[in-house]
């Protein structure tokens, strides 16, 4: 059996493909398409490659094309995929490959029922009008927030292009893909099985009803709905949880997470049933994506002695200081004189740097 993780050069983003199944004739899950750029150099000529060895004369399989979440550093390339896949389909040409279904929990998904206001008023509808008057782009309002405004409308292209393609969209799990789902069987693909860690449903629901909250408040004091959509976005979007998906072939375990915050994982994972009975909840996989391109915003020593792995997978090219020196430094202390591997996608310097020494020290 196959399966291992390819991590693309994805610059500050993720591009990853999941190689699974018989050795023949293996399967992939592709996880995430980078930023702008990244389909062009990285993940259009990698997929090429593997249809040349794997297609048989005919589109390369990808039974699931997830995107974990909006923000344009792991949709772009998923959108540059899609879109290529309509001009070969306009142009009668062979297509690149052939997709089963798309997991991507959009903010329509988020919006209605649950995200809808008192009103119905969608909360995809009032971001994308609150970003075309330029809501967004105040000197109050952080940057972060902005580049998720701009994401949504991404998703809702994404969205469109699947419809175009006849993609089925979050098969098995109909609208919204949440963990703990009691209607969902377990998912296999190519003998691999995928479980939803995140986010829970208890999550996404509380979404809605900050959004219906924050909607209602904004009308009372007089504010436009777009305003709201603004106010919400800044104040939630830590709270916007990523796809996790803990892969499962045999004896072998990987946990993908997105940019998830750590605490929502351990939740997540307890929720599951994965850390048993301990005292202490552990769990130890062969391979763990770090949460959020090595971000210590999003990990804690904690999350690191919680959840252990044999290999860790950082993507990164050091935006925005990732993988942040403080994030090692945790993973180094939580493992003690444990043995681990950790990869870069890229080699940022510091990281590179301060894991040599600490390789030294044990």
């Amino acid at each position: 059996m196959v399966f291992t993780l390819e991590a693309l050069n994805a610059k500050h983003g993720d591009a990853l493909i999941l190689h699974c199944g018989e050795a023949a004739s293996p399967s992939i899950v592709v996880i995430d398409g980078g930023p702008n750029g990244v389909f062009r150099a990285a993940l259009q000529p990698r997929l090429e490659q593997l249809r040349a060895s794997r297609g048989r004369g005919g589109p390369l399989a990808v039974p699931i094309l997830m995107v974990s979440h909006i923000d344009d550093d792991h949709i772009r390339g998923v959108l540059d995929l899609t879109e290529r896949l309509i001009r070969e389909a306009n142009a009668s040409t062979p297509a690149l490959c052939r997709i089963g279904t798309l997991w991507h929990n959009a903010f329509t998904d988020l919006a209605a029922p649950a995200g809808a206001g008192a009103d119905g008023t969608s909360l995809a509808a009032a971001v994308a009008v609150a970003d075309r008057g330029g809501l967004f782009t105040a000197a109050s309002m952080d940057p972060a927030v902005s580049a998720l405004a701009a994401s949504v409308a991404q998703g809702e292209r994404l969205r469109a292009n699947a419809a175009r393609l006849g993609i089925a969209v979050n098969y098995p799990y109909q609208r919204l893909i949440a963990a703990g789902r009691k209607d969902v069987p377990k998912l296999k693909v190519a003998g691999v099985q995928l479980q939803i860690v995140g986010p829970r449903q208890s999550e996404l629901d509380a979404l809605g009803e900050d959004w219906r909250k924050q909607l209602a408040a904004a009308k009372k004091s007089g504010k436009s709905t777009e305003a709201a959509a603004a106010a919400f976005l800044d104040k939630s979007v830590y709270n916007l949880s990523s796809l996790c998906v803990l892969a499962t072939s045999g004896k072998k375990t990987m946990l993908l997470t997105g940019d998830a915050r750590g605490d929502y994982l351990i939740d997540g994972l307890a929720a599951a049933g994965l850390f048993g009975k301990k005292k202490k909840p552990t769990l130890h996989v062969d391979l763990l994506k770090v949460p959020h391109h090595g971000s210590d915003r999003n990990v804690t020593e904690e999350f690191f002695s919680t959840v252990t792995a044999d290999h860790y997978v950082v993507s990164a090219d050091g935006e925005h200081g990732n993988p942040d020196q403080p994030m090692l430094e945790m993973l180094v202390a939580a493992r003690g004189n444990t043995e681990f591997t950790v990869y870069l996608t890229n080699p940022v310097d510091h990281a590179v740097k301060y894991l040599k020494a600490a390789s030294k020290g044990k």
